[in-house]
């Protein structure tokens, strides 16, 4: 069987897009490259249970009823619908929303149930906060390791690609590590193991849905948190964990971070000092400054989606394969320090606003 890859050539063709239009042979080589990518990852074991599986479930990060709760037609805009990449689609159906292929179909609708519930979500306060942290940060870690051994995968088989898929395998290493302790804790039900930036219940529902990781680089201070290049492998990359739920007339939002992960420190007491709206419009700058994974109301107009887009363009998943091995490290590095400070947050449309509140958007 021929296996779908990256090559120079098609990036070269690539390359020249920008003035020749999309061809749907284009389209057609990154589809069937990414298929190729998920039938070469998968497993013979459930991540989880560890029990031997032909069929995996189809487990999304944001559950399916908070995504609903912002789809239309059954439909959601994606990151692209800013970046506007013309090899990408604009828009994915909630079936295909935020899906990894890891966990058995018994795992995925047994361990989940304690946070993927609108009716536990929709409390300001919960009885059990260490174990829906826990829970949540489990499907984020298996969702970044899913994600990023399909990205190693895709990548060219050059100089440049083979650092880029080093890049890929550190970060597998650390979520795999970061998989066993948050697994740890769920089993033997130990408490503490993260410590809250943000929670905050919205009695509106917004119309963007999230849950994922992210590793800041600067805190509000401009002071390094993460140094996102740095390549030795005993330099550990901290991550923090964002979800936002839309819900029924309202939404969940738990921004949270691992005790050990010192380097937030400073960040967790500038946010504390902030009150909830700016606290929001943080997240919301975080949130398009930082990741790919978030998933739109239709609803929102196309005038807000381009005020988006300068800071979405800073995003990092979109500078690599722009620039060759030599210049990117600096290149990258200048980057960092000029586009990923938070000073710029309240400059954006906040869609974590009342503003933009699904009844508003749909003019009620």
């Amino acid at each position: 069987m021929e296996i779908n890859t990256l090559d120079d050539n098609f990036i070269n063709e690539i390359s020249k897009l920008k003035d020749t239009g999309i061809d749907i042979s284009a389209r057609k080589k990154i589809s069937n490259i990414k298929k190729d990518a998920r039938r070469a990852i998968k497993k013979d074991n459930c991540f989880w249970c560890g029990k031997t599986c032909s069929s995996f479930c189809n487990s999304h990060t944001v559950p399916k009823f908070s995504l609903k709760k912002i789809a239309i037609d059954g439909k959601l805009l994606v990151f692209n619908c800013i970046i506007e990449n013309l090899l990408l689609d604009i828009d994915e159906g909630i079936n295909r929303s935020g899906v990894f292929n890891l966990i058995c179909n018994n795992c995925d609708n047994t361990i989940f149930q304690m946070y993927e519930d609108e009716n536990i979500l929709s409390k300001a306060q919960n009885e059990d906060n260490d174990m829906m942290l826990y829970l949540i940060a489990v499907k984020n870690i298996l969702y970044h390791i899913y994600k990023k051994s399909i990205e190693s995968f895709m990548v060219p088989d050059t100089s440049l690609g083979e650092d880029i898929s080093n890049s890929f395998s550190m970060d597998i290493h650390e979520y795999n590590s970061e998989f066993k302790s948050v697994s740890k804790c769920i089993k033997k039900q130990e408490k503490g193991k993260y410590k809250i930036i943000s929670d905050i219940y919205l009695q509106y529902t917004v119309p963007v849905a999230f849950q994922g990781c992210l590793a800041l680089a600067f805190d509000m201070e401009n002071c390094l948190i993460n140094d996102l290049y740095y390549q030795k492998e005993e330099y550990r990359i901290q991550i923090c964990h964002l979800a936002i739920f839309p819900l029924s007339g309202s939404t969940r939002i738990l921004f949270f971070v691992d005790r050990q992960n010192k380097r937030y420190n400073n960040f967790i007491k500038q946010v504390s000092n902030l009150d909830k709206n700016e606290q929001l419009k943080l997240i919301n700058y975080i949130l398009f400054l930082y990741t790919e994974d978030m998933f739109l109301s239709p609803l929102i107009d196309n005038i807000t989606l381009k005020e988006l887009k300068d800071v979405a363009k800073k995003n990092l998943p979109m500078q690599f394969g722009l620039l060759g091995k030599k210049n990117l490290l600096a290149y990258s590095r200048y980057m960092l320090k000029k586009d990923y400070v938070l000073t710029d947050y309240n400059n954006i449309p906040n869609l974590l606003s009342e503003k933009f509140s699904m009844k508003k958007l749909n003019g009620e």
